[in-house]
């Protein structure tokens, strides 16, 4: 799976990340699900300790978006990519 962080919002003065937009791919045997999303976020009594934003870093965004079952659904995708309910079509 790959996973490209497109942009991150914040907000002033306080540098509290708002959003993170994000783009995934996962490829299985040549058949590909792409994921285009971002994560909202809001704080409150039962949020984690506040990470100042200078101090958040990549790996932390990435374990972010992958608490969100990222793989889970693309892998869903792909079975269903793999296994059409439906199709498009003429009959003649």
């Amino acid at each position: 799976m790959e996973i490209n962080i497109n942009q991150i919002e914040r907000c002033l003065p306080e540098n509290i990340i708002m959003e993170v937009w994000y783009t995934a791919n996962k490829t299985v045997d040549g058949v590909t699900a792409n994921a285009d999303e971002s994560i909202k976020f809001s704080r409150n009594d039962d949020s984690a300790t506040f990470i100042n934003y200078d101090d958040v870093t990549m790996e932390m965004v990435m374990s972010w978006i992958n608490s969100t079952d990222l793989e889970v659904r693309l892998d869903y995708e792909i079975v269903k990519l793999n296994n059409p309910a439906t199709a498009l079509g003429l009959p003649w």
